[in-house]
């Protein structure tokens, strides 16, 4: 039998299996940059004001463009074990915000 055009070869456990793989890729590269950043700049973490079972704690980078914000695991703390702990002053704080203040960096040269 051959394959046509469209036919997919992988199940839809195995295209699931391979979107999460995808995904936990991504998130893998997102957090190693966190880590880059926030040696780079000052930083620090901190509790989220809402918390999240799975997502404890929070990094919070002062960039020269504004604060950004993301919430990492257990699992993941280690990556940031050189930052302090501190109080969580970014009350307004939305990840539309960050998403703005990445492109503006990405794009400014800063």
């Amino acid at each position: 039998m051959s394959l046509q055009e469209g036919d997919d070869p992988l199940s839809p456990s195995e295209r699931l299996a391979a979107a999460r793989e995808a995904v936990k890729a991504a998130m893998t590269r997102e957090l190693m940059l966190v880590a880059i950043l926030s040696r780079i700049w000052p930083s620090h973490r901190c509790l989220p004001r809402r918390k999240q079972k799975n997502l404890p704690e929070m990094v919070c980078v002062h960039s020269p463009a504004g604060i950004l914000m993301w919430r990492i695991s257990e699992q993941e703390a280690p990556l940031f074990e050189h930052l302090a702990l501190s109080e969580n002053h970014a009350d307004h704080y939305r990840a539309g915000d960050k998403e703005a203040l990445l492109l503006l960096l990405a794009s400014s040269g800063f």
